[in-house]
This record gives C-alpha cells, structure tokens and sequence, in this order.
C-alpha cells in the first residue's frame, strides 16, 4: 500500500471516528429523553451515593500509598487474599548519546546495543 492510499485510510479512519461520536451523542440525547420522568431521583441518587464514594475513593488511595512505601521498605514482593503489591527493582537505562560517543573509540560495546522494533502510533494532529 502506497503513502496515498495510506492517507485515504486515514481520511477514512477520522469519518469513522467522527462517525462513532455522533452515534454517541445522538444515544445520549434519547437517553436523556428517556430518563426525564427519573431524572429528579437519579440527582438525589446521585447525591446520597456521591460522599459515600468519595470517601471510600480516598481510603483506596491512603491505603494504596502505605501498602507501596511499605513494600518498598521491605524490597519484596507482598501476597493478600485476592491483590498483591509486586515489588520491581528500578529499572536500568543507559544514556544513549554518551555511549554512542564512547562507542566511537571503543567499538566493542555496540555488540550490546539492541534496537526494538519499529511501531506506529496514530495521533490526532
């Protein structure tokens, strides 16, 4: 496949989006539609249930920080029932500039050099 017939694709793949959105909204509206004669019980739903989460959101992200500096003290990994806290040791990096230059008077480190695979992300412009 040609870079044009590429960029077709990709005309075609923002209509299909585009498409996705507004099914989307054209769902919401009927929803709202629907939901007209409940809608006063939902917000007062809403606003029962609301502190409740929230509470209950900010006691998952309390414990979630304690679990994770304790697991970092103890530098292993922790088991409970039905969750565990994985411990995984830093992760190393090289600075590829500076091995590049040094590479240039030591030809033998660029035996350890490893390239991924290429990929290819769609974005927006």
């Amino acid at each position: 496949m040609g870079k044009s017939e590429v960029q077709a694709k990709l005309n075609e793949l923002a209509e299909a989006k585009k498409a996705i959105v507004a099914i989307g909204a054209a769902y919401d509206a009927k929803r709202d539609e629907i939901l007209k004669p409940v809608q006063h019980e939902l917000n007062a739903l809403t606003e029962e249930i609301t502190p409740k989460i929230g509470v209950a959101i900010e006691r998952v992200k309390a414990l979630e920080e304690e679990i994770k500096a304790s697991v970092l003290e103890l530098g292993e990994t922790v088991r409970g029932d039905s969750l565990l806290a994985a411990h995984n040791p830093g992760k190393v990096t090289w600075d590829t500039k500076a091995m590049l230059g040094y590479s240039v008077g030591h030809q033998e480190v660029l035996q350890f050099k490893r390239v991924g695979k290429p990929f290819v992300s769609i974005q927006e412009k």
